[in-house]
C-alpha cells in the first residue's frame, strides 16, 4: 500500500513532454522523479531534437563488422532542460539539534 501511494505521489510530481519529430506522431515522454517524494518536476523545456543518421554504423565500426545488417529503427538526439523542486525535510521536534 505504501509503495503504491509513493508511486502515485511521484506520478503527480511528473511532467509530460512531447517531441514533435514528424507531422503524424511525436515522441511522448513523462519525466518523473524515481524515488524521493520530496522532489517534483516543475517544468520540462524541449531545447532541440535531431534525427541521428548512421547511428548503427558507429557500433559496426567498433565491432569491426561493417557488413552487419542495418537497424531499421530511427534514433533521435533530444536535449531538454528540467526545473526540479525539492521540498525541505520535515524538522524533528525532539529538542535535540543533532
Amino acid at each position: 500500500m505504501l509503495a503504491t501511494k509513493q508511486q502515485g505521489i511521484l506520478l503527480e510530481n511528473s511532467q509530460p513532454v512531447l517531441i514533435p519529430i514528424d507531422d503524424l506522431e511525436g515522441i511522448s515522454l513523462t519525466i518523473a522523479p524515481t524515488s524521493n517524494i520530496r522532489d517534483a518536476v516543475e517544468s520540462v523545456t524541449l531545447k532541440s531534437f535531431r534525427k541521428v543518421i548512421g547511428y548503427d554504423t558507429f557500433s559496426s565500426i567498433l565491432k569491426k563488422n561493417v557488413d552487419e545488417k542495418k537497424l531499421t529503427a530511427d534514433h533521435y538526439n533530444v536535449t531538454i532542460s528540467i526545473m526540479v523542486r525539492r521540498d525541505p525535510k520535515p524538522i524533528a521536534l525532539s529538542g535535540d539539534p543533532f
